[in-house]
C-alpha cells in the first residue's frame, strides 16, 4: 500500500546516521502505516543522567515485562572504537611527557654546564650544597608552572573553539580548490564514513588537573639531575682553569 504525506519541515539531528533514516510522524498515521493501532510497540525513556543506563534499565526490568534496549547498547560498536582511540590518546600522552621530561632534563644539564662559573663562584662565596639543589628545584617547579599554565590556556582555547577552527581550515581548502577549478568539497568529516558533524567535546577538570601535575612532575624530575650534577663541581678546580 502506498502512502501519501506531506514534508512541513526538514530537521538536523547532529548524527549522520540518524539524520539519513529518521522521521517523525504523528501517533494515528505511524500506527496506520506500521500496522500497530491502538498500541507503541516501542516507549523511549529520556534519563536526566544519560550515563546511567545500566541502573534505570536494571529498575525498568524490575518493574516491567518490556525488552529493554539502551543507546549504549544500541552504538555499542561506536563506543567500542572511541574507546579504543581514547586508550591510543593515553598511550600518545605518555609518549609527550616522556619527551617533555628529556627535553626539560637537556635544557636544565646545559643550563647547569653554562652556569658553572657562576656556580663555582657562590660555592666560595658561602653556597651551601642544600641550597645549590633547592635552586635548581625551584627553577624547575616555575618552568612546570609557567609551561602548565599556558598549555592549560591554549589548550582550552583550542577545545571550546576546536569544531570552529575546523570549519574555518574547511572553508580555507575549499575557496582554494574552487580558485583551482575543482569541484570536490573538502570535509574533514566525511558523512559517508563517520556519523558526526562535529567532533564531541569534553573538557574534563581532572584531565586538565592531571595534565598540570604531570607536567609539574616531570619538569620537578627533570631538575634533580642537573641539581645534583652541580653540587659535584669542584669550585676550586673550576676557578682556577678559568684564572687561565
Amino acid at each position: 500500500m502506498t502512502y501519501r504525506v506531506q514534508v512541513s519541515g526538514i530537521f538536523s539531528a547532529g548524527d549522520g546516521q540518524l539524520d539519513k533514516g529518521l522521521a517523525f510522524m504523528s501517533f494515528d498515521d505511524a500506527g496506520e502505516v506500521f500496522g500497530f493501532e491502538g498500541y507503541a510497540p516501542n516507549i523511549g525513556v529520556r534519563l536526566k543522567n544519560y550515563n546511567d543506563t545500566s541502573g534505570a534499565a536494571s529498575k525498568i526490568r524490575e518493574l516491567t515485562h518490556y525488552t529493554v534496549s539502551t543507546w549504549k547498547i544500541a552504538n555499542i560498536n561506536t563506543l567500542s572504537a572511541l574507546n579504543n582511540e581514547k586508550q591510543v590518546i593515553r598511550i600518545l600522552l605518555v609518549v609527550f611527557f616522556a619527551v617533555a621530561f628529556f627535553g626539560i632534563l637537556a635544557v636544565m644539564t646545559a643550563l647547569v654546564s653554562d652556569k658553572r662559573d657562576e656556580i663555582a663562584l657562590l660555592k666560595t662565596l658561602g653556597l651551601s650544597p642544600a641550597g645549590n639543589t633547592i635552586s635548581f628545584l625551584w627553577t624547575g617547579i616555575l618552568l612546570g608552572l609557567s609551561a602548565s599554565a599556558a598549555g592549560i590556556a591554549l589548550g582550552l582555547f583550542l577545545s571550546v573553539n576546536f569544531n570552529l577552527i575546523i570549519k574555518m581550515l574547511e572553508s580555507v581548502i575549499n575557496a582554494v580548490i574552487r580558485l583551482g577549478g575543482g569541484d570536490y568539497t573538502f570535509t574533514v568529516l566525511n558523512q559517508n564514513v563517520y556519523y558526526l558533524k562535529e567532533f564531541p567535546i569534553l573538557t574534563g577538570w581532572r584531565d586538565i588537573a592531571f595534565s598540570a601535575l604531570s607536567a609539574c612532575f616531570c619538569t620537578i624530575s627533570a631538575a634533580i639531575y642537573p641539581a645534583v650534577l652541580s653540587t659535584r663541581f669542584k669550585a676550586a678546580e673550576i676557578l682556577r682553569k678559568r684564572a687561565f
